[in-house]
């Protein structure tokens, strides 16, 4: 049994040979960069510096190699995530700061700090519906936001996860949309999860 078939029997409620296994398809199954670090040398793994793919939650983007000895079934295709912004880092006394592409602040303690917490943000106060209206977003056409590339040939048979609730999912019109309208002409092996109308069940696409 292959991962696709192993996540589309557990979404539909049936029994697989295993428990599917997901590490960083979502930014809710990811892993910290120092807990990733660890991880590594505890299996065996080469040291490699991670690459920070969440910034806020210090999330790294978990390599091929341990995605591999570990078994997991997923893959993450999705929106870049803040770490594709130009951000840059501050420094703000006992806290290292930065701004991002919303204009919203987020701070990290120097000392023992984990990942960035919320503590500026542009809608604040009592504003007008003009001042709401004429608040900058980012554009959700622009190419920094494109989907991650990812070869087909390097999928598989794994399970693709899309990584839901982002800000730009909503400002096009859900995930569904967005990944309709993003697929590259040609990836044809590019499979995503949906709901066959007749039966009900999930199905692979």
């Amino acid at each position: 049994m292959n991962s696709r078939e192993r996540v589309l029997l557990a979404l539909n409620h049936r029994e697989p040979d295993r428990v599917p296994f997901d590490l960083g398809g979502t930014v809710v199954t990811g892993i910290h960069h120092k807990a990733y670090v660890a991880w590594r040398q505890a299996l065996g793994l080469p040291a490699r510096e991670p690459k920070i793919i969440d910034m806020i939650q210090q999330l790294a983007q978990v390599d091929d190699d341990m995605l591999d000895r570990l078994g997991v079934d997923m893959r993450n295709i999705s929106p870049r995530s803040s770490a594709s912004f130009q951000i840059t880092i501050g420094d703000m006394g006992e806290y290292t700061y930065f701004y991002d592409e919303f204009g919203t602040g987020w701070r990290s303690p120097k000392d023992g700090g984990w990942y960035y917490d919320m503590f500026d943000y542009p809608l604040k106060g009592e504003m007008t519906v003009e001042q709401v209206e004429s608040y900058p977003l980012p554009d959700p056409l622009d190419p920094l936001f494109g989907l991650r590339s990812l070869q087909a040939g390097k999928i598989g048979d794994t399970g693709l996860v899309p990584m839901p609730g982002t800000s730009i999912e909503r400002q096009t019109g859900g995930s569904k949309r967005l990944f309709l309208a993003s697929i590259v002409p040609g990836v044809g092996q590019l499979q995503t999860v949906g709901r066959s109308r007749r039966s009900g069940d999930l199905q692979s696409r």
